[in-house]
């Protein structure tokens, strides 16, 4: 009880503030700080590189499933982690939901990779951006939502939050994910209903956000890349990015290339998976730089202020996008 008055009292001070909606709960609830704690953690040698079955591995999907319950995103199931085996592998996923505020049969999914490199040759590979970063957004956004709620602000539509394993297994991960979508493993808490493919609007996708070392154009640090989706989608990524004064200079291809974006967008991340059933998705990233998948790869190298930047103009967008449906 003493946690969520903290939580409404805080969002009371905000939300008169900044007006209801995403941009109020992130100026409220996330900050630079709190996102740098996170991608910390991640990246630290306690969690030894997060190798799908590692040790490492095992820490991290724990840390994240206390994170879910602290913040009192519900488990969808009797817990937060859904372990199964794929191809001879243990996977854990670890999936929470914040309800619509009103009984809603839709759903939007936001998704980020936990796993990482482990340990090669005696050496572990942080992956503080890639993918702490991402699954620091993916709770930023999970706890503003939930403090929406808190308020009677939620969204119309659930909202599935996923930190998948097993991206550098073959996106086992997400080939997990959506096989217990199809068979109906999935059920609102809320509810008890079972979660259909069908109602399924959209599959987000997070992968690598913290970086600045590839601009856009301009040499400009403040940006963020959006792949998918359709003209209306940019639409609401620029109207967010705005409300929430952002600054973000936005892509909407990778790098001007139709290859690397058809690359990027089709085969190497894991909507790939979900595209190729036919549901909708789009990644949100600030692209590969000379630091990902090697040891330099660590939170000193990431810029947190830019990161609470795209991390606010995703919630909006997520916001606009709820509307939408």
């Amino acid at each position: 009880m003493k946690k969520r008055q903290k939580i409404f009292f805080s969002l009371i001070f905000f939300s008169f503030a900044a007006g209801f909606g995403c941009s109020a709960q992130i100026g409220g609830m996330v900050s630079a700080s709190s996102l740098r704690s996170k991608v910390e953690f991640l990246s630290s040698p306690l969690c030894d590189g997060r190798a799908t079955e590692s040790l490492g591995g095992m820490e991290a999907a724990f840390w994240i499933s206390r994170q879910m319950q602290h913040d009192e995103v519900l488990p969808m199931g009797d817990s937060y982690m859904h372990s199964r085996m794929a191809s001879g592998r243990r996977i854990r996923n670890i999936i929470g939901i914040v309800p619509s505020e009103k009984p809603s049969d839709r759903y939007i999914i936001i998704a980020a990779h936990y796993d990482n490199l482990g340990v090669l040759n005696g050496n572990y590979y942080p992956g503080a951006d890639s993918n702490a970063s991402g699954v620091a957004a993916m709770l930023s956004v999970a706890r503003s939502l939930r403090g929406m709620k808190v308020l009677g602000k939620g969204l119309p539509v659930n909202v599935i939050f996923v930190a998948l394993d097993a991206k550098q297994v073959n996106m086992l991960g997400a080939e997990c994910l959506y096989s217990d979508l199809a068979a109906g493993r999935l059920r609102n808490p809320a509810t008890g209903a079972v979660v259909r493919k069908s109602q399924v609007s959209m599959f987000v996708n997070i992968d690598i956000l913290g970086g600045t070392l590839a601009p856009i154009r301009n040499g400009n640090p403040r940006y963020l890349i959006m792949l998918g989706g359709d003209e209306s989608h940019r639409k609401m990524l620029r109207n967010a990015n705005e409300k929430v004064d952002a600054g973000l200079q936005l892509g909407f291809d990778y790098y001007g290339s139709r290859d690397f974006t058809d690359l990027f967008y089709r085969r190497v991340s894991e909507q790939k998976v979900f595209i190729a059933h036919d549901i909708p998705s789009v990644m949100f990233t600030s692209g590969i730089t000379m630091n990902t998948n090697r040891v330099a790869d660590t939170a000193e190298t990431l810029d947190f202020y830019v990161l609470r930047a795209r991390v606010a103009a995703i919630c909006q967008w997520l916001e606009f996008l709820a509307y939408s449906f």
